[in-house]
């Protein structure tokens, strides 16, 4: 359940990949797989970070305003390996950026948001993101966290540090922050 292009996911290109990392296989209709990790240096171990982060930006792709720059920051709690499949337990924020009156602040976006994303891994050894799944807002929150994740991740889920979350925010303005240096513009983020 990605969005329709990898390539179109943000107005600020994100982390960049490698073109063996973005693979559309298309359809009559559109693309109908988007491989978003592949194997990545000489002991091919898979690119876990630029996976997660591609999801989160498919995943937020029209839920906002559109503005001008889109960031993200995640942590991987746990990977899970099952057969074919593997479960990434993360934590992400998700953030999109305008200018207002001379700063650069995020008009929109999440806060801190647990999310399982489930991989299939193809025959030639990349992954394939087929679903990501989060917590149910309001008063399913906390059974919707037991459902999702192992029992040992459930305090940080609920409950994530304040040192988490100042991480997660540091990832996310950074991209804000490369963006104004492409632009060549300073404003307080």
């Amino acid at each position: 359940i990605l969005g329709t292009a990898v390539s179109f996911l943000c107005l600020w290109p994100k982390k960049q990949t490698s073109p063996e990392a973005v693979t559309v296989i298309g359809g009559a209709d559109g693309p109908t797989a988007i491989f978003i990790a592949g194997k990545t240096g000489e002991d091919h171990q898979t690119d876990w970070d630029a996976l997660v982060s591609d999801t989160i930006f498919s995943e937020n792709q029209g839920k906002h305003t559109g503005e001008e720059c889109s960031g993200e920051g995640h942590l991987i709690l746990q990977i899970e390996e099952d057969g074919e499949h593997t479960k990434l337990y993360v934590l992400t924020m998700y953030g999109e950026y305008q200018f207002q009156d001379g700063n650069f602040v995020k008009e929109a976006g999440t806060g801190v948001i647990p999310a399982v994303i489930t991989c299939a891994k193809t025959k030639s050894g990349e992954y394939l993101a087929e679903s990501c799944d989060v917590p149910e807002d309001g008063s399913g929150y906390v059974e919707s966290i037991h459902r999702l994740f192992p029992e040992n991740l459930w305090e940080i889920c609920l409950s994530p540090t304040d040192q988490i979350r100042e991480t997660l925010e540091a990832q996310e303005r950074r991209y804000a922050s490369d963006y104004l240096n492409t632009l060549g513009r300073e404003a307080v983020i």
